[in-house]
């Protein structure tokens, strides 16, 4: 997508994205380390982008989510997620001389089909002044002159210096413009909104767990994912989500990733997972009591804090089988491989779409590894 303006609007157009944004501010080590970046605007942002490559991913958490300034993250070096790997990004673009605008996209799909979990992508645009012409950068995907977000399915929703220049602040923050924004987007185009804020509370949730007897679920601490929360009861609208936990486990040897809506279970010690399988039940439950609170979990982590009754429960016998009939590809891999998926700037997805699943190995419900962001 190339703006189609005159020559004055171009330049306008262009010094208004080499400015820092209040996210985006330039710090000395950034600047220091833009000297060091030499090339064209094609050269320099693929450097920039091998640099952004060098910090280290980890799990995105509601106390880092759109709040950190771009000098915040090159000193914990980490990103979180897509949004951390742009800030990055357009700030170091600015400081080596371009013009860099960061843009913040919506799936088409969750537009038209709505839901709890609003998926998207945040790119970059850079200014070419040597062919008078943007191009498209992914810095999180690793690409330099992409497709344009229109053409990967995704829709723009408003551009500028940096997330909170365009109102994005937080996780909440984030909830209420894209509801909004779709509201507006179906009305434009005379569709129906079949999920409105009303009624984007789901018409069940799931939870799971190994005991198959349980007849009231009752508010635990056990899990603690905020410490200011207190005892809940987590479930999840996502009945795949929920079969990942019919088996004990951590982070230390297991992730549970979503690529796209394609759910993925990576395990690094098959004989420890297998012996911890003695299957369970997945409880059906009504969202009456509970709430989504993406200030403190993620937009798939529903609590209550009172008990909650299941109505229904579905029973197995092996929690990977579970797995298998949900969907969830599932991969047991050596402790080598998993610790490089770990650190993998793009959350493993290069390294998990050459691996071979034990679905697929089992021919039981295969589905493929999408090139995208982890969910």
């Amino acid at each position: 997508m190339e703006p189609d303006h005159g020559e004055g609007q171009q330049i306008e157009e262009t010094s208004k994205f080499l400015v820092s944004g209040e996210q985006t501010q330039i710090s000395p080590e950034i600047e220091i380390r833009a000297k060091e970046v030499t090339g064209n605007a094609l050269g320099k942002s693929q450097k920039i982008i091998d640099e952004i490559s060098k910090l280290r991913v980890e799990t995105s958490d509601s106390k880092f989510f759109r709040k950190r300034t771009a000098e915040q993250i090159v000193k914990d070096k980490f990103i979180t997620g897509c949004t951390d790997s742009v800030l990055v990004f357009v700030t170091a673009a600015r400081a080596c001389g371009l013009p860099a605008k960061y843009v913040e996209t919506v799936d088409e799909s969750w537009l038209k089909n709505g839901g709890v979990d609003i998926t998207g992508h945040q790119y970059a645009e850079v200014y070419d002044e040597g062919n008078k012409k943007w191009f498209w950068v992914d810095p999180m995907g690793g690409r330099v002159d992409t497709p344009s977000p229109e053409n990967e399915g995704r829709v723009i929703y408003k551009e500028g210096l940096d997330s909170w220049d365009i109102g994005i602040t937080d996780a909440n923050s984030l909830k209420e413009v894209f509801v909004s924004f779709r509201d507006g987007w179906l009305r434009n185009r005379g569709i129906e909104n079949p999920v409105t804020t009303e009624t984007m509370k789901p018409s069940v949730l799931y939870h799971a767990s190994e005991n198959r007897s349980i007849e009231v679920l009752e508010p635990r601490a056990e899990s603690i994912r905020n410490e200011n929360e207190g005892s809940v009861v987590f479930a999840t609208p996502d009945k795949a989500e929920a079969s990942k936990f019919l088996v004990s486990s951590d982070d230390t040897w297991t992730r549970k990733m979503r690529f796209d809506g394609v759910h993925v279970h990576i395990i690094a010690d098959r004989k420890r997972y297998e012996e911890a399988d003695k299957g369970g039940a997945i409880y059906h439950l009504k969202p009456d009591t509970f709430e989504n609170d993406v200030s403190k979990g993620t937009r798939t982590e529903w609590t209550s804090k009172i008990s909650v009754r299941p109505y229904e429960k579905e029973e197995y016998t092996s929690g990977l089988q579970a797995q298998f009939e949900n969907g969830v590809q599932v991969y047991f891999i050596d402790r080598e491989t998993f610790d490089q998926i770990v650190k993998a700037n793009d959350h493993g997805v290069s390294i998990i779409k050459g691996l071979v699943s034990e679905n697929k190995i089992r021919n039981i419900n295969v589905k493929e590894i999408p090139t995208s962001e982890v969910k």
